[in-house]
């Protein structure tokens, strides 16, 4: 008895099983680009649905949220100035600040040169604590706390952050805005 012809499928399949042992990286290739467009489309349907069942809220649009925003450094273009003299603190990251997918806003880096209790710089809207309130963080290793003010607690100061020293490292203060 006398075999068939593999089709042109099971031939694709041995190919990329034998790129397989040679590397994913080239089966990857081979089996894609061995697609006529019709299967391309019918492959990516059924990705989309593997996906929607797997996940199903997950969009573009959530991907995104997911992704941490941009780290905004103190003093740089378009970010918070520096005040009271502040600047970056020698030896540590620079002074900056992100949300992360969660909403909590992270501060990190170090700041020198300004007098004990002067403000440092301002946060944006958005990245503030509660209206109302003022929030104390010890720092690590030291007696000193930072504080960040909430909108409406004193004019002039909404979002102020400042520290009781003049030069104060900053890793590891979390919050989420607003609360």
């Amino acid at each position: 008895m006398r075999g068939r012809k593999p089709s042109p499928a099971m031939i694709v399949a041995i190919i990329a099983l034998v790129f397989s042992v040679v590397g994913t990286g080239f089966a990857s290739v081979a089996a894609i680009s061995s697609l006529t467009k019709k299967e391309k489309k019918q492959t990516g349907r059924i990705a989309d649905r593997e996906i929607k069942k797997l996940a199903p809220t997950l969009t573009v649009g959530t991907a995104k949220a997911l992704t941490p925003e941009a780290v905004h450094l103190i003093g740089t273009q378009g970010e918070p100035l520096f005040e009271s003299g502040c600047s970056n603190l020698a030896g540590f990251d620079p002074l900056a600040f992100f949300k992360d997918h969660d909403g909590f806003v992270h501060l990190m880096g170090g700041y020198d040169s300004c007098s004990p209790g002067s403000v440092v710089f301002h946060l944006p809207p958005g990245f503030r604590v509660a209206a109302g309130t003022q929030k104390v963080f010890p720092l690590a290793g030291t007696s000193a706390r930072l504080l960040i003010v909430g909108p409406g607690v004193t004019p002039g100061y909404d979002g102020a952050v400042y520290c009781e020293t003049g030069s104060c490292v900053v890793d590891g203060i979390t919050f989420r805005p607003g609360a």
